[in-house]
């Protein structure tokens, strides 16, 4: 916007030179213009139609300007930050929300956590903030787990891995709640084996939402999730997808939809219309298979994902006792960045390199630049089941080469 208003200041000068010529001043002294009342009627008159065009240039961008970039400061400062950050440990926050639903409660068998946890989380999978400084975690409640080896499958030898097992039951959600924890409200995403909710991403005006099979080389169903709409129709399908897609975001500089599968071995790109839909709604297995960039990525599998501008992602995952948060290029699949943690929390306590605790990267999270010192990144993490903790940590820059370890 900076820009375009530069733009028309520039051009409005030739035209303040042409009307203090003296044979445009002459011109109007014929016409008896030069009086006072004249010139303010003049000068209104001006003032009306350069705001006009003002107003039209910057609610009407050239197609030419460049698209603005969110969080673009945030890729600055992960490119910067080192192969290993210094993570400080701010506040944290347990998670307060409704009991688990009465749907999930109905289900075949209900969601065994209930009996001790009323109120219980799920399994946490995805992490955005919104406009208003609220968080959206996509979770899922399993009430039958996938089992077996013996379970037949129609599908071809190199889809097969993994759906030679059932494909459970369960109910998925993405939830808002405030940085207090408490729940606001939750969005239901999913339906039929398409049950378990992903990474997500926002782009500051929709969440973009994965329900996947619970199980490789299955099937989802892909969503564009509105933060402001009423729940019961938040959720607008966008496409189905013949594999499972564990992450979604919205690459905002080339206009495409950018989902990776189970382990996050493939990086699928999907382009966005005009209005920001997907034309085709459904692919053949060869038709994805033509959209496809290998992840070149082997130390971690993301669990999470963001667009930071530029046309680049952070992802963050685990695998083992490692965890990880890169920089991707989306059009490529290229990593830019590497940044490793290794640390285990439990029950809002930070236990370092080691311990019976979940992985702080194991599932959300969510990265800021920090608003009181910009060299600087707030990072959350919600790794927890059923009983979560939103931990806060201050990263900065780190001289040191090996895995960061968490500290109070």
């Amino acid at each position: 916007m900076k820009i375009r208003l530069l733009r028309y200041v520039v051009l409005s000068i030739p035209l303040f030179c042409f009307l203090k010529l003296p044979e445009v001043r002459i011109f109007f002294r014929r016409k008896k213009m030069i009086n006072k009342k004249a010139h303010f009627l003049t000068a209104m008159l001006a003032g009306a139609l350069a705001f006009g065009i003002l107003f039209v240039a910057c609610e009407n961008p050239s197609s030419n300007d460049p698209e603005p970039e969110v969080n673009s400061e945030l890729y600055e400062l992960m490119m910067n930050i080192g192969y290993s950050p210094k993570f400080t440990q701010g506040t944290h926050v347990q998670l307060d929300w409704d009991p688990v639903p009465q749907e999930v409660a109905d289900n075949d068998q209900p969601y065994s956590a209930a009996a001790t946890v009323p109120n219980a989380t799920g399994h946490l999978q995805g992490m955005i903030r919104d406009n208003d400084g609220n968080f959206w975690a996509s979770t899922v409640y399993v009430t039958t787990s996938t089992s077996g080896s013996n379970f037949q499958t129609d599908y071809p030898e190199e889809w097969a891995l993994g759906m030679d097992r059932t494909p459970g039951k369960g109910v998925g959600y993405v939830v808002c709640f405030g940085p207090d924890g408490k729940e606001i409200k939750r969005v239901k995403v999913g339906e039929g084996n398409a049950y378990h909710p992903g990474g997500i991403d926002f782009d500051g005006t929709y969440i973009w939402v994965p329900a996947a099979e619970y199980r490789p080389n299955s099937s989802s169903i892909l969503y564009r999730v509105d933060p402001t709409a009423p729940v019961e129709t938040a959720a607008v399908e966008v496409l189905r997808v013949p594999d499972h897609v564990g992450g979604l975001l919205h690459d905002q500089k080339n206009h495409t939809l950018i989902g990776n599968t189970w382990g996050s071995r493939r990086f699928y790109t999907w382009p966005l219309n005009s209005a920001g839909l997907v034309d085709k709604t459904s692919y053949t297995r060869e038709e994805l298979a033509q959209l496809k960039v290998l992840n070149r990525n082997a130390y971690v599998d993301y669990q999470d994902n963001m667009y930071v501008g530029n046309g680049k992602m952070i992802a963050s995952g685990i695998s083992g006792d490692v965890g990880g948060i890169d920089v991707i290029d989306c059009a490529t699949g290229n990593i830019e960045s590497t940044n490793r943690i290794v640390t285990f929390v439990s029950n809002g306590t930070v236990l370092g390199g080691s311990g019976p605790g979940a992985k702080l990267c194991q599932n959300p999270f969510w990265l800021e630049v920090n608003p009181n010192d910009e060299s600087k990144i707030n990072a959350y993490f919600a790794p927890e089941d059923d009983v979560t903790w939103l931990y806060v940590f201050e990263a900065e820059p780190s001289n040191h080469r090996n895995a960061s370890i968490v500290g109070k």
